[in-house]
């Protein structure tokens, strides 16, 4: 039997944190880059119904959330729902924004584009985590209940 060796699990750990966070800091400086390449009013000249502008400035700021989403691994359930709420309300947004703005072509070649497309993928995969967590969690409360239902049912007898 094979013995994990802890201190190459945590090393493991560390980089993958580290690159994570280095992800994180790369996305940040061409989010903001993209943000001043193409400012407010030449993405509005180029197409009037997008707000990818407004959208690329809130998910810049709910990158900062990254707190709430390790919140998911506690059992914080009032946290867990929020970050819910609101990948879900910028996936929703994204889909407009992406898909039903009949001008957003125009934009395709902008940092501001490929940036906000980016974080739109990176949220489809944090609902996709997030949701998984929520079925998780629910499903060791059942067994955890079910344990508990059948221990109380044998004292019983």
């Amino acid at each position: 039997m094979e013995f994990i060796n802890l201190p190459c699990l945590t090393c493991s750990l560390v980089y993958i944190s580290f690159g994570f966070l280095l992800l994180i800091i790369i996305y940040n400086i061409f989010a903001i880059i993209g943000l001043v390449e193409t400012p407010l009013n030449i993405e509005n000249e180029l197409c009037i119904n997008s707000h990818l502008w407004i959208y690329s400035l809130v998910s810049l700021i709910l990158l900062f959330k990254i707190k709430i989403t390790l919140s998911i691994f506690t059992n914080n359930n009032i946290l867990t729902f929020f970050e819910l709420l609101l990948s879900l309300g910028m996936f929703i947004w994204g889909i407009y924004e992406f898909f039903f703005v009949k001008c957003i072509n125009k934009l395709n070649n902008t940092l501001l584009y490929k940036t906000t497309f980016a974080y739109w993928i990176v949220n489809i995969f944090l609902l996709i985590l997030i949701f998984g967590l929520i079925i998780y969690r629910v499903i060791i409360q059942l067994r955890i209940y079910y344990s508990i239902y059948k221990i109380s049912l044998s004292d019983a007898s």
